[in-house]
């Protein structure tokens, strides 16, 4: 008898498929604290891919949102609406203190 190759289903979350887009809300307060991503800019249809996700708010939004989680290589395509250039995209990552990031998952 060939024992079945089928595994038993276990509860699994449901998690942001690839190409999905969503949105990671954050609130910086002051200007000194990180929001924890490293990003490269891609000035083809602007947007900001990232590196690496390190301590900071980022974090924490993945801690409370485990089926939204920002992940290395995702792309972020606007940050408060802003997308028409990545300076424009920077500049307002430094100089808000809430983030709507527009995230698009690898």
């Amino acid at each position: 008898k060939v024992a079945d190759a089928t595994p038993t289903p276990k509860e699994a979350a449901i998690v942001v498929s690839s190409g999905v887009e969503f949105e990671v809300k954050i609130e910086k307060g002051s200007a000194n604290v990180k929001i924890g991503l490293d990003t490269v800019a891609r000035k083809d249809s602007p947007a900001l891919k990232i590196r690496a996700v390190k301590a900071g708010l980022v974090t924490d939004w993945n801690l409370s949102h485990p089926t939204m989680q920002v992940k290395t290589n995702d792309m972020i395509l606007a940050v408060n609406g802003e997308r028409e250039t990545v300076e424009k995209m920077y500049q307002t990552i430094a100089n808000s203190s809430q983030l709507t990031l527009l995230v698009r998952s690898c």
